[in-house]
């Protein structure tokens, strides 16, 4: 593909693309359990979330007596509060990819959905990120994410621009609106879930997003 002088946008997904969000998510699983001891080790819990178990079998298999709302509930409280955000972790060559993809003249937007917008852009900030985007896109919503994710990046997209993440949401968005799209195996679904969503490209992470580009 021939690079457009001026760059092209770029959307990327953030939870899982930019950063590890494993031991959050782990740790937040902990806390939701109240006094229940953890049966699942880290690794254990994060392949399960890889295969898009959802918390409410995983406690349906390992943690028979925990009422499933009181854990959804608290897991809802905690998940986005500053206390567990600070486990996320920036992906290896997170930051040097961003910077290449910047030099190239690229427009990098951040996609994600978050209910906190005020937590999410302190985190943005705690990781030095946000001189790298345009814009932070975001929001909540009832609605399928991919629907979701779609109106946030309508007002922005156009058909050369690449949409770029972890889930089959991301691609399915892309996908809506005509976009090229790359999945990256590096977050919450392992890669052959990721192939079943047929994006146009695929990566073990965007260490390589340069040189598809």
């Amino acid at each position: 593909m021939v690079c457009p002088p001026f760059g092209m946008n770029i959307f990327l997904d953030f939870d899982g693309t930019v950063i590890d969000v494993s031991e959050r998510y782990y740790r937040v699983h902990e806390a939701a359990l109240g006094a229940t001891r953890p049966q699942l080790t880290r690794d254990e819990y994060w392949q399960l979330k890889r295969r898009h178990i959802s918390e409410a079998d995983i406690l349906r298999q390992y943690y028979a007596d925990v009422d499933v709302q009181n854990y959804a509930q608290e897991r809802g409280t905690f998940i986005e509060c500053p206390r567990f955000l600070r486990y996320d972790r920036l992906l290896p060559q997170a930051v040097p990819v961003l910077e290449m993809l910047n030099q190239a003249r690229h427009r990098l937007y951040l996609l994600t959905l978050r209910r906190n917008e005020h937590n999410l852009r302190a985190e943005v900030d705690s990781l030095g990120l946000g001189p790298y985007f345009r814009l932070i896109l975001t929001a909540s919503s009832d609605a399928p994410p991919w629907e979701v994710k779609a109106a946030l990046l309508r007002p922005h997209a156009q058909p050369a621009d690449w949409i770029v993440g972890d889930t089959e949401a991301d691609i399915r968005a892309g996908q809506m609106l005509g976009l090229h799209t790359c999945a990256v195996a590096s977050g919450i679904r392992t890669e052959e879930l990721l192939r079943s969503a047929n994006p146009e490209r695929s990566l073990p992470s965007i260490e390589k997003l340069p040189l598809l580009l």
